[in-house]
């Protein structure tokens, strides 16, 4: 969920920085650009760390997250603890 969220951060700050860029004032336009670079940045940082952790370390949703039997990532089964909860 929070990686689609940040997703849709993402789209919303280029958003900002297509209508900012078309903007005649100077101001509002620098303004507008900084915002929309500055949420990208972010979200694709925050994007970027949340896979890798979900790479480097497995699947921390269970069973009950949504994964099944199997973690989509390393294609191993889950642990069996986690399979019981």
């Amino acid at each position: 969920m929070q990686l689609a969220l940040l997703l849709i951060a993402l789209g919303f700050g280029f958003k900002i920085y297509a209508e900012a860029s078309t903007n005649p004032k100077k101001l509002i336009k620098q303004i507008g650009r900084f915002v929309g670079i500055s949420m990208m940045l972010i979200s694709f940082a925050a994007s970027l760390t949340i896979v890798s952790y979900m790479v480097k370390y497995g699947c921390p949703m269970g069973k009950d997250g949504g994964w099944g039997k199997y973690c989509p990532f390393t294609g191993k089964p889950l642990m069996q603890t986690e399979m019981t909860k």
